[in-house]
């Protein structure tokens, strides 16, 4: 019986991992997985639990509590290496941790506020449309009726497909000024908490005579803020090329040649040249993701951060 019941536990487990992994490895859906374990990444880092079970609940809240403890002997340790004048890679070592818990906590307390702007964000991602190009099939006739039924088809189909976009574009920006409070905070943040992170971590590395878990810890630290930074900077800049490049490509077409005017198509002609040149005035515009006007938070700047992290390591090692 032992072996029996062993065994049906085990081919239930095998069914569920492997459910699990298919779910997992399953074609990418792109109408529902964007945003996919948002929820539950907030839950385990005891933000915000969307479950109304009073009995989970009461867990989460004392999961929330018990996480708490290593914050609080972060700060003791600071706290206790400060009053006892230790060295200063030590303390820069401590001031390293302190400050990445307090920046993590402050970018959760940033999320939970912005949180329905980020379902908003969510739901645009999830409904958005991508343009279908129409592939347009012409009925017999003569070489007049051809070129009639072509222009026929031109104006309207270049209105609905160019629209689409616009529409589209105009989504995009609506979304981003509902969160860019939140982005510009989260990069300010990001950027100088990098800047100290490096320069902190470099010092108490560099200083270290043997090869520790902690001395491990610290430069994966460094390391993953680093990438992070990075990758930021790098989105904004793609971000910000592509809402620019926008406004060139409809500028390099040759639709000032193209779009002839003709008495029968005159108000289609109006609509689709005040439509490009209201695109190319908008995609002029920037997207102001510049961490509250301080600087644009771009790849550039990026650089820039690595030469002030750098400078600043070289002033704390002359007190070392």
């Amino acid at each position: 019986m032992e072996a029996l019941a062993r065994s049906r536990l085990w081919s239930r487990c095998k069914s569920r991992a492997t459910a699990y992994y298919r779910a997992l490895t399953r074609d990418f859906n792109y109408s529902t997985d964007f945003f996919f374990g948002q929820d539950f990444l907030m839950a385990i880092a005891g933000a915000r639990l969307n479950s109304t079970n009073v009995r989970i609940r009461r867990w989460w809240n004392a999961y929330r509590l018990v996480s708490c403890l290593p914050v609080l002997l972060i700060y003791w340790n600071t706290f206790v290496a400060v009053r006892n004048h230790a060295k200063l890679e030590i303390v820069l070592s401590c001031v390293q941790a302190t400050v990445a818990t307090g920046i993590t906590i402050l970018r959760m307390m940033l999320i939970l506020r912005h949180y329905d702007s980020f379902m908003e964000v969510q739901r645009y991602v999830n409904r958005r449309k991508s343009r279908v190009q129409r592939q347009l099939e012409l009925e017999p006739g003569n070489s007049r009726q051809h070129d009639l039924m072509k222009k026929r088809f031109f104006w309207k189909f270049v209105q609905e497909e160019f629209g689409d976009c616009v529409q589209l574009h105009i989504e995009f920006l609506a979304m981003l000024n509902r969160i860019r409070p939140f982005l510009n905070a989260t990069f300010l943040i990001v950027y100088y908490s990098t800047v100290m992170s490096l320069s902190s971590g470099a010092i108490y590395v560099s200083q270290m005579k043997n090869i520790t878990v902690f001395s491990l810890n610290t430069l994966y630290y460094c390391v993953w803020v680093a990438f992070e930074c990075g990758t930021l900077t790098r989105t904004v800049s793609l971000l910000t090329e592509s809402h620019e490049s926008i406004g060139w490509e409809v500028y390099n077409l040759d639709w000032p040649e193209k779009l002839e005017w003709e008495e029968q198509f005159q108000e289609e002609y109006r609509s689709v040249r005040a439509t490009m040149l209201n695109v190319m005035v908008v995609a002029q515009q920037p997207l102001r993701l510049n961490c509250y006007g301080f600087f644009e938070f771009t790849q550039d700047r990026f650089y820039e951060l690595l030469n002030m992290a750098y400078s600043m390591y070289t002033f704390f090692r002359d007190f070392v």
